[in-house]
């Protein structure tokens, strides 16, 4: 019996320690469970902060592309306003030419210069008007063409002095002429329409060419906002195709992702699900085992007990019969015990 307890005490020490090293397998198997989950979340971090860089990055494309277009409106306003001063200029030019050519002198030549002086003048001042326009045009350029609108500008300031001057002149002769006789106003007229002549049409070729040079910069400038915009907008057009695709491979990684540590999960339930009934099943077999030990010893007892019984039972009924037997001197009332080991004797 003693033998029976030792050995299931040892198989209980066993099962034990076949407890203790799935319980650590286990543990095991939920930290690697836990890291894998963990990793997971810092990929699927990464991937939603690389998200959020794309869609950045588009706005701010957007916002490139809205900046583009009122640029492109605002130069599309200027040279319109452009070719409204062109306009401008040369229909001052056609009217100085008609008045030039149309008006009779009469016999006064100096009213007739003084008229013209004061055409010239008016002439002089428009023009200096039109570049005061052009000039403030220049001015809304963005920082990035300062170098070129300063020299713009150097050249506007350089063609409005020489006006100036070509205007203070003017005045200055006007009044000189009230100085002259007769003869020299008809010989100053017949030379002052040829300077007049020649310094218009010096004056309106400057005049022409810086208009073209800034329709020039305007169209240029246009031309080169219309491919940004194109750029622009297919580069948009990438990025939200990638953005869509990465968005798309990491739905399926997630999905993937997920269906692994389901799984996972699946099978350390059903890992630990089949340990449970491992161990209630040997918990079961101990107690069936440590059942019939008990009823084993309980038999044994009561085995025992009964053998006891029966011992002192035999005892009894050998004392009885000794106690019944005659002495010699027959006297049947007295009762004599004789033995000795061995037996009893008559």
């Amino acid at each position: 019996l003693e033998c029976y307890f030792q050995n299931q005490e040892m198989e209980n020490m066993r099962e034990l320690e076949a407890q203790a090293d799935e319980a650590e397998r286990l543990h095991q198997r939920n930290l690697e469970s836990e890291e894998m989950r963990m990793r997971q979340l810092e990929a699927k971090r990464e991937y939603l902060s690389s998200l959020q860089r794309q869609l950045d990055e588009i706005r701010q494309r957007e916002d490139e592309a809205k900046e583009l277009e009122k640029e492109e409106m605002k130069l599309a306003y200027e040279l319109n306003k452009l070719e409204c001063l062109d306009r401008e200029r040369k229909s001052i030019e056609e009217k100085c030419k008609r008045e030039l050519h149309g008006k009779a002198l009469l016999r006064q030549h100096q009213a007739a210069l003084r008229r013209r002086s004061a055409e010239v003048q008016a002439e002089l001042e428009a023009d200096l008007k039109w570049l005061s326009q052009l000039s403030e045009q220049n001015q809304i350029e963005d920082q990035k063409r300062i170098s070129k609108r300063e020299q713009e500008r150097d050249s506007l300031a350089t063609m409005r002095e020489r006006i100036q001057s070509e205007l203070d002149l003017e005045r200055k002769q006007e009044i000189e002429l009230d100085a002259l006789q007769s003869h020299e106003a008809a010989r100053l007229w017949s030379k002052r329409e040829e300077e007049w002549r020649k310094e218009s049409e010096a004056r309106q070729k400057l005049l022409q060419e810086v208009l073209e040079d800034r329709r020039n910069q305007l169209c240029q400038r246009i031309e080169y906002n219309r491919r940004r915009q194109q750029e622009e907008l297919e580069t948009r057009e990438s990025l939200l195709e990638a953005l869509e695709k990465a968005h798309q491979n990491g739905m399926e990684e997630s999905q993937n992702g997920f269906s692994a540590i389901e799984t996972q999960r699946r099978e350390l339930e059903s890992q630990i699900a089949e340990n449970r009934e491992m161990r209630l099943e040997a918990r079961r077999n101990a107690e069936a085992e440590a059942k019939v030990s008990r009823e084993a010893e309980r038999a044994y007892e009561e085995m025992l007990r009964q053998e006891a019984e029966k011992m002192k039972i035999s005892d009894s009924n050998r004392k009885t019969a000794i106690s019944t037997i005659p002495t010699r001197s027959g006297d049947t009332s007295a009762t004599v015990i004789q033995s000795r080991p061995g037996g009893n004797i008559w």
